[in-house]
């Protein structure tokens, strides 16, 4: 295969299971160093590597304990650990095994997150619960007796130490179609729930992924995002498998601690790829690289990927203006769409793209040029729809298929598509549907999310549940949030939340921002600004706006704002 040669094209339709992905790896890349994780004690960067002979070892040591007692293949096996190289181990473990992974994250001792957990602990009830010494005893106290929890440090033993490695790949296990493991979702609008990945879609998945985004063998990956995420799972741990490129990977923590390693990675493993939510590149900006990065030689970086949650355009151009000095090149950024009901991938532009619409007819769900600079909001393309996905915009209330150009729900079909949620017959029923005049045999995923599509790119307004209907009009939370962000700097980027606030008579937008303004003449002044440009922009002849402190406003784990929530702590605690 020419190393410039795509790994996957379509015309390739065998579906393989994870063990069959696996067996490819040992086979094909046993003794290769393809795996480094980077940590940093004591703020100095420690590499480790390992190859795919090591992690099969350590992961049939780990399938040996996690199979036993395995009845149909069915049983769920919760892995709690922080992202690093157990991680990998205790997925592969669960692949070998036969048994149904559940990707979730290492609990914080704080406790603040045990709320969350329960909710997808019960939701899945595993058998076994893998974690790491760390955690052992307060994941244990935790669920109690009823659930084994085992140590993977322990079980893993060490990566030369001989194992029955054949064993695992030649015995008989799950078909493609069986569910290979659960992804939470990150619950920005409802309770976490488990979606429902086949092999057979985890597969197709990155093949869509390697096509859509022109992944060769010559690629190298880096990564900070985390594995219990569906972005982080697949880009990381999901393209090793499936591809065998290298990949370079840190803890979250390790980003946040100084995203400057990010970057200096990138340049020290020459890598080609990387992705992060447009967070990531807003706070690599905020902190700076500093002097450590002047020699940096990013020259050879092909794409990063902005995805997981809306991509900022003032983020993407400042974030490549900043590291144009270091070699990045222009049109790195990537801005794509994806969920976890479709594995992961679902689209993802050439470069930043953007279209300058009328606001005035997006609120009547009209795709339009703008009559003048004050009518106009800018959306940024999402590219073309993966091919092997089938999509269509559906009016949301009528079910009528929209032509290009309208506003409406996205749904999709295709082999990556979910066909459910675990245990949740009623999240199933309503979201994937029979679509009213279409092959009543052919269901589709309803995404819930506001799209328009034209010229076959693929633009996201806003969330089906944060449309806001004022004065018999649609607005979208997103293009409100926009334009409030823009008022002043002192409001933190990325942390505003509007919702519709129910007066007893009416609805009017709520507006939550965070900013460390504190006086009560600074609190006015700036209120007053942001009634002033939601009204100029939107329309609106009355809004309520709440200035508060950092950190109040809820996020989800990939770092999506959680309006209900917020609202719900503001009713609870600012109403008055």
């Amino acid at each position: 295969m020419s190393p410039d040669t795509p790994l996957y094209p379509h015309r390739q339709e065998a579906s393989m299971t994870i063990r069959d992905l696996v067996a490819a790896r040992f086979e094909e890349d046993s003794l290769t160093p393809s795996i480094e994780w980077l940590t940093f004690p004591g703020g100095t960067e420690k590499r480790e590597t390992a190859s795919w002979q090591e992690l099969l070892n350590q992961a049939s040591r780990v399938a040996e304990t996690v199979g036993v007692g395995s009845q149909d293949g069915r049983e769920r096996v919760a892995i709690m650990l922080p992202t690093s190289r157990a991680y990998w181990v205790a997925f592969i473990a669960c692949a070998l095994a036969g048994v149904i992974a559940v990707p979730l994250f290492e609990p914080t001792l704080d406790r603040t997150d045990h709320r969350r957990i329960n909710s997808m602990l019960e939701s899945c009830q595993p058998r076994v619960i893998l974690t790491n010494s760390a955690s052992l005893s307060v994941i244990s106290e935790y669920v109690g007796s009823q659930t084994r929890v085992l140590d993977v440090d322990a079980l893993m033993g060490s990566p030369e130490d001989e194992a029955p490695i054949e064993h695992w790949l030649a015995a008989s296990g799950p078909g493609p179609d069986d569910v290979a493991y659960l992804q939470y979702t990150s619950g920005s609008t409802s309770r976490p729930s488990g979606v429902e990945i086949t092999y057979a879609a985890f597969e197709f998945n990155l093949k869509q992924s390697c096509d859509s985004l022109g992944i060769t063998r010559e690629n190298r990956a880096v990564t900070w995002l985390p594995l219990y995420h569906d972005m982080g799972l697949v880009f990381a741990l999901g393209l090793g498998i499936v591809t065998g490129i290298p990949v370079t990977m840190m803890s979250p923590d390790s980003f946040l601690c100084s995203p400057s390693r990010w970057i200096r990675a990138l340049d020290r493993t020459e890598a080609t790829i990387s992705a992060s939510p447009n967070f990531g590149y807003e706070y690599t900006l905020q902190q700076g690289l500093g002097g450590v990065c002047e020699n940096l030689d990013l020259s050879r970086v092909q794409w990063l990927l902005s995805g997981s949650e809306p991509v900022r355009p003032s983020t993407v151009t400042r974030f490549e203006a900043e590291l144009a000095r270091y070699g990045l090149p222009s049109g790195s950024i990537r801005p794509s769409y994806g969920m976890a009901e479709a594995t992961v991938f679902v689209s993802a532009a050439p470069h930043l793209e953007t279209r300058m619409i009328s606001r005035q007819r997006l609120t009547n769900g009209f795709v339009a040029d703008p009559k003048d600079e004050d009518d106009s909001t800018e959306l940024v393309s999402c590219g073309r729809i993966a091919e092997g996905t089938d999509h269509v915009v559906v009016d949301p209330v009528t079910f009528a298929v929209l032509p290009s150009g309208r506003v409406g729900e996205l749904w999709l079909r295709g082999q990556s598509i979910t066909r459910g949620y675990w245990g949740d017959k009623i999240h199933t029923e309503q979201t994937i549907v029979e679509l009213p005049g279409h092959d009543l045999h052919e269901r589709w995923l309803r995404t819930g999310d506001l799209v328009a599509v034209c010229d076959e790119s693929l633009y996201v307004v806003g969330r089906l549940k944060s449309m806001l209907i004022i004065d018999g009009r649609n607005h979208y939370s997103e293009d409100l949030e926009r334009t409030v962000q823009q008022v002043d700097p002192r409001i933190r980027p990325g942390r505003v939340a509007v919702v519709a606030h129910d007066t007893g008579s009416t609805e009017i937008p709520l507006i939550i921002a965070e900013t460390r303004t504190r006086t009560d003449a600074d609190i006015k002044e700036l209120s007053k600004r942001i009634r002033s440009a939601v009204s100029v922009n939107h329309g609106f002849a009355s809004s309520i706006v709440a200035l508060v402190p950092p950190d109040f406003i809820p996020l989800t784990t990939s770092g999506k704002i959680q309006r209900p929530l917020a609202y719900a702590k503001w009713c609870a605690d600012w109403a008055d």
